[in-house]
């Protein structure tokens, strides 16, 4: 539920703050105009919560060429963990 409520609020935020800067800035919409459009965009930045998750969660993996800090990843591998889970089990 954390994760979900995290990734709503950032999607939120992130295109509100873009769409207006970009509705004010480039299109010079009225900021009456501006918040209308926001408030029209909301259910559908609702909707697009879940792709937008998947697809960072994919560009942002270590798996991924893309990932911006690979080596901070220190999570084990899969084998390292069954490896390690069976000498455990085996140590008297």
């Amino acid at each position: 539920m954390r994760r979900f409520l995290a990734d709503t609020f950032e999607l939120v935020m992130l295109s509100t703050i873009a769409g207006v800067l970009a509705e004010i800035a480039i299109a010079r919409l009225t900021l009456e105009r501006t918040l209308r459009i926001r408030l029209a965009a909301f259910p559908l930045m609702l909707r697009t919560r879940r792709p937008y998750r998947l697809c960072g969660d994919w560009l942002f993996s270590p798996k991924t060429s893309l990932a911006v800090f690979p080596a901070c990843d220190k999570r084990p591998s899969r084998r390292q963990v069954i490896s390690d889970a069976s000498r455990r089990s085996c140590a008297p």
